[in-house]
């Protein structure tokens, strides 16, 4: 057995990411201009909810984490777990690597 794995909501909320990545945040990345910030696409990190998961306020993580919906603990705004910010940097990244930039900075 391994040391370490995602569970099944992990991996489902990392396909979510990819998703979004793909087909609502490709297109904004590739239509932004070079050395410009893309208000669009930041616009579109934060309209997915995406920021909020960062910044902490709001969800924090998949479904069942500590602090979200369906997690025996309350839903409230707090620092995002550190597994979490990995999980959707990296989801975002495999998707749309102007996206996962525009989320870090």
């Amino acid at each position: 057995m391994p040391a370490f794995a995602l569970d099944t909501e992990q991996l489902t909320w990392c396909a979510e990411v990819r998703e979004l990545g793909a087909e609502r945040l490709r297109p904004l990345a590739e239509a932004g201009a070079p050395g410009r910030v893309n208000r669009e696409l930041v616009a579109a990190l934060g309209e997915l909810g995406l920021l909020a998961r960062v910044l902490g306020s709001g969800v924090t993580g998949p479904p069942g984490s500590p602090g979200t919906a369906g997690s025996p603990e309350p839903s409230v705004a707090g620092p995002v777990r550190a597994l979490d910010l990995c999980l959707l940097r990296e989801s975002l990244a495999y998707a749309c690597t102007e996206a996962e930039t525009a989320l870090a900075l």
